[in-house]
């Protein structure tokens, strides 16, 4: 009770207390920013896509194929797996590809270099389908 009891009768105080508190989160936000876990080279990514409803076996097939083979490309890569309905709930017209780096160690770039090099890929295969 007494801390209960100061604050009470102190209530101009603990109102400045308080003004200050809501003052300082939006410069404490500022100042750690939106990154709570460490961006971690893993040497590793997946790449997710979903063809249009409808779509066949063969068809999202093929779609995961001509993008496994421009993956490849992609410097650093070293193991590729693709994998359609991995979940086992979904269709036929979800699908993945895992894309393995070398070894962080023996590459001068990023894990997030190649994923950005993988995204402007995705885009222009989306533009071409």
């Amino acid at each position: 009770g007494w801390m209960l009891n100061w604050a009470l009768r102190h209530r101009l105080i603990m109102v400045g207390v308080f003004l200050t508190v809501v003052a300082s989160t939006v410069p404490l936000f500022m100042l750690v920013g939106t990154d709570f876990i460490n961006q971690d080279d893993q040497s590793e990514f997946e790449i997710v896509i979903k063809t249009p409803d409808g779509t066949s076996l063969e068809g999202t097939d093929l779609v995961l194929r001509n993008i496994e083979s421009e993956v490849w490309k992609l410097r650093g890569v070293q193991h590729v797996l693709t994998t359609i309905n991995g979940g086992g709930t979904s269709g036929v017209t979800d699908g993945s590809v895992y894309v393995g780096l070398t070894d962080l160690t023996e590459r001068k770039f990023t894990q997030f270099d190649v994923m950005e090099d993988a995204r402007k890929l995705m885009k222009d295969i989306s533009e071409v389908m």
